[in-house]
C-alpha cells in the first residue's frame, strides 16, 4: 500500500463555495506606452512591455496583487530591443524572450533575445540566437524536463521577404540543444508555442502560398514531437472571413489531453490532437485563456469574450479607453488583462472577475476541494467529476501522480507554476482514486478523486 493513504488523516481540507476576486484598473508610466503580457506570481502579477527609452528597451514591472508597483527594470542598448512574451520556470524565474539588435552576435541583424531573470528581476543570463540573418524571438516556454523552449523567425533565403517557423531547444542553462526550422517556400510566420501531454510541441502562426501581395493566407499550425520531429501541419481558413485579410494565429492553450483552443486575426477555434477542425467562430483574438468550467476567454482590442466548450459565445464583455493585448489566470479565480490606456497612451493592467467584470465583482463559484499540508495548499476541481479534474494554478511547479484503489500508478503529470493542469481519468473506471503532488519546494500534498465516469 502507497505510504500517502496513511498520511491523509493529517491533512486538513476544505471545500471552497465562492470566492469574490479582486479588481482593479492601473496605469503605468507614460514612457510605458503598452504591455504585451501579464500573468500571476505569488505576490502579485508580472507585465513586459515596450519603452519609449533607447528605441525601445526590454521593460519590466512586478507588482502588487492590487496592480501597486513593486518593481520595475529596463535594460537593453543603443539600438532597438523589444520584449514580446514572458513566462515563469519551476524555480519562479523570469523567462523573457523578444528580439535585439544590441545584442545580437550579427552586426546589423537582429537575433533572438532570451533571458532569464531571478523573481527580483536580476539576471541571471542572457542569450542571442538565431542564423546569420533577420531573426526575431517570439515567445519561449519552460518545459517538462527543465529546460526551456523558444521560437521565433528566420529568413529562409537572400529575400526580404521569406520566412520560416525556427523552434529552438535549451538546457537549463540556456545552451542550445537543438534547433529546427519549418515552413515552405514563402513567408511563414510563429506567434505561438505550448508544451503538450506527449513532451512534444504545438505551434501557431501563419502560412502563405505564394509571395504575391496580395498571397491567399492560412492558420499555420504544426505538431511535433519532444525533439521537434513533425508529427502533422495543418493549414486552417475560415470561408467567412475575407480572402484578402491575413489569416495568424496568435495564441494557443490546451484545454485537456485532446483539444486544444486557438486565437488570431478573424477567427477563433478548437481542433483535436490529431489536428481535426472540431469548430470555428468569426469572433478574433489576440490571447486566449481557459475558464475552471473548460470555456473559453478570448481578449483583443476592447472586447473580452467567454465562450462554451462547443463554440457558442456565453457573454462578451465591451471596455472604454483601452486596447487589450494579453488575458492570463489569475489566482482568486478572475483573469489578468494587459494592454494600452488608449487616452493617456500608458501600460494598462486591468483585473477583472470570472464573468470579465471590473466593478461590482461577482461570486465565482468552483466546485472543487483544497488541501493544506505544512501550508501547502492545492485545490483540484470539480470534485467528484466526470473523470476530467483541473489542478487550479499555483505559485509553485511540481508533479502530480494518480494511483487506483490498489496503489497502481497511472497517470503522472508535470506541473508548471501559475499554469491550470489537466487530469483526465475518464478511460478508467467509476470509483475512488488517489493523488499525490510533489512540490519543487520539497512539500507533498495528498487526497482523494471521485470518478463518476460510467
Amino acid at each position: 500500500m502507497k505510504p500517502f493513504f496513511l498520511l491523509i488523516i493529517v491533512f486538513t481540507f476544505q471545500f471552497v463555495y465562492s470566492q469574490i476576486p479582486t479588481v482593479f484598473e492601473k496605469t503605468y508610466p507614460a514612457d510605458i506606452i503598452k504591455i504585451n503580457t501579464a500573468i500571476p506570481t505569488d505576490q502579485g502579477y508580472l507585465a513586459i512591455g515596450k519603452s519609449t527609452q533607447n528605441a525601445g528597451d526590454f521593460w519590466l514591472m512586478a507588482t502588487d496583487s492590487l496592480g501597486e508597483l513593486r518593481w520595475q527594470r529596463l535594460w537593453g542598448g543603443i539600438d532597438f530591443e523589444f520584449g514580446g512574451n514572458i513566462s515563469l520556470d519551476m524555480n519562479q524565474n523570469i523567462l523573457v524572450t523578444g528580439t535585439s539588435w544590441t545584442l545580437s552576435d550579427d552586426a546589423g541583424w537582429p537575433n533572438i533575445y532570451l533571458a532569464l531573470l531571478d523573481p527580483e528581476g536580476q539576471m541571471i543570463w542572457e542569450k542571442s540566437l538565431g542564423t546569420h540573418e533577420v531573426d526575431k524571438g517570439i515567445e519561449a516556454i519552460a518545459t517538462s524536463d527543465h529546460g526551456y523552449a523558444v521560437i521565433g523567425e528566420s529568413l529562409l533565403s537572400d529575400s526580404s521577404i521569406n520566412t520560416g517557423v525556427h523552434l529552438i531547444k535549451l538546457d537549463a542553462k540556456g545552451d542550445s540543444v537543438w534547433g529546427r526550422t519549418y515552413g515552405g517556400p514563402y513567408m511563414d510566420h510563429a506567434t505561438s508555442i505550448i508544451e503538450c501531454h506527449d513532451k512534444g510541441f504545438l505551434m501557431g502562426g501563419m502560412y502563405s502560398a505564394s509571395d504575391a501581395l496580395f498571397s491567399p493566407t492560412f492558420y499555420y499550425l504544426i505538431r511535433t514531437d519532444s525533439l521537434g520531429n513533425v508529427l502533422w501541419s495543418r493549414k486552417i481558413d475560415n470561408p467567412n472571413y475575407p480572402s484578402n485579410l491575413i489569416r495568424l494565429v496568435h495564441d494557443i492553450v490546451q484545454v485537456n489531453d485532446s483539444l486544444y483552443a486557438v486565437t488570431g486575426f478573424g477567427s477563433t477555434f478548437m481542433i483535436n490532437d490529431a489536428g481535426d477542425l472540431l469548430w470555428i467562430s468569426d469572433r478574433a483574438g489576440l490571447s486566449i485563456e481557459t475558464t475552471k468550467d473548460d470555456g473559453l476567454v478570448i481578449a483583443i482590442e476592447k472586447r473580452l469574450t467567454c465562450f462554451e466548450k462547443n463554440g457558442e459565445i456565453r457573454w462578451t464583455k465591451e471596455y472604454d479607453d483601452i486596447f487589450l493585448r494579453s488575458v492570463s489566470h489569475a489566482l482568486d479565480g478572475g483573469f489578468i488583462l494587459a494592454g494600452t490606456h488608449d487616452s493617456t497612451n500608458s501600460g494598462l493592467l486591468m483585473k477583472v472577475d470570472c464573468e470579465g467584470n471590473v466593478e461590482s465583482p461577482v461570486l465565482c463559484t468552483p466546485t472543487s476541494i483544497t488541501r493544506e499540508n505544512k501550508g501547502t495548499k492545492i485545490t483540484i476541481y470539480p470534485n467528484p467529476s466526470d473523470g476530467i479534474f483541473y489542478v487550479a494554478p499555483f505559485q509553485t511547479a511540481g508533479a502530480v501522480s494518480i494511483f487506483n484503489s490498489l496503489g497502481k500508478d497511472i497517470i503522472k503529470e508535470f506541473i508548471p507554476p501559475y499554469q491550470r493542469v489537466v487530469i483526465d481519468i475518464s478511460q478508467y473506471p467509476r470509483g475512488i482514486y488517489y493523488y499525490e503532488v510533489h512540490f519543487s519546494d520539497g512539500s507533498t500534498v495528498s487526497g482523494k478523486l471521485v470518478n463518476t465516469e460510467k
